[in-house]
């Protein structure tokens, strides 16, 4: 609930999005970050990468993950960066419709997110949809444009995904945890496949930011230097 002692930011509203690969210290980052900002404005923290679901989105992909259990639906458990590098062929019309209600749920929670930054609120994202990355959150079926074999329906929902990504604005601070593959991979505990991390963080590293407007923090720092930047960074733009 707002509070009658909260401030608003002189720009009227803020959209901060912390990014990194798993291990990096992201969640915990975005968490201490919004915790500190609503002593002082009002806040919400959300987080883009697994946006609530939306009711049509737990009608079609709730029973879709029950029956992947048993088989089916397999090819919605493999990276889209993965399948367009090993030239897989069409994964389906299940696979699209998969990734177009993942668009549509990152779309609506970015809206509701804008619409309280205009009101002056402070937003803090876990994650966010960049075109410069791959392996994270961002466009899953543009590789497949090309394909002259997809009939309507297939470039229909290709090109409803693509419609979701491009509502998305960039923030108005980003900041980028970046890490050694290997650090962070000796970081997470429980995964299920350490593939993911590394190429998560890789991705992260190899990426040119200087195109951007991204603060780059080097996440293997203390704690307490990780942190301090943050908040200097954000606060700057407060």
């Amino acid at each position: 609930m707002r509070g009658p002692s909260r401030k608003r930011p002189a720009s009227g509203g803020l959209f901060v999005a912390v990014i990194g690969g798993d291990g990096s210290g992201k969640s915990t980052a975005v968490s201490e970050l919004a915790t500190w900002l609503a002593g002082t404005y009002d806040t919400r923290s959300i987080h883009l990468g697994k946006p609530p679901p939306h009711v049509a989105t737990i009608l079609v992909k709730g029973p879709m993950a029950v029956l992947r259990r048993f088989g089916l639906f397999r090819s919605t458990r493999v990276p889209s960066y993965r399948l367009e590098a090993t030239r897989a062929p069409f994964p389906g019309h299940a696979w699209l419709v998969w990734n177009v209600l993942t668009a549509r749920d990152r779309y609506l929670a970015y809206r509701r997110a804008r619409r309280f930054v205009l009101q002056g609120g402070v937003v803090v994202s876990d994650r966010m949809p960049l075109s410069v990355l791959r392996t994270m959150d961002g466009p899953r079926t543009s590789w497949l444009r090309g394909n002259v074999r997809l009939g309507r329906l297939a470039r229909g929902l290709i090109a409803l995904e693509a419609s979701y990504y491009s509502k998305i604005r960039p923030p108005d601070v980003l900041v980028v945890l970046r890490v050694d593959p290997e650090i962070a991979v000796l970081r997470v505990t429980g995964e299920d496949e350490p593939g993911f991390v590394r190429e998560r963080n890789a991705e992260i590293l190899q990426v040119d930011w200087s195109e951007t407007q991204a603060v780059i923090i080097d996440a293997a720092r203390p704690l307490d230097e990780v942190r301090r930047q943050i908040r200097e960074t954000v606060w700057s733009r407060l």
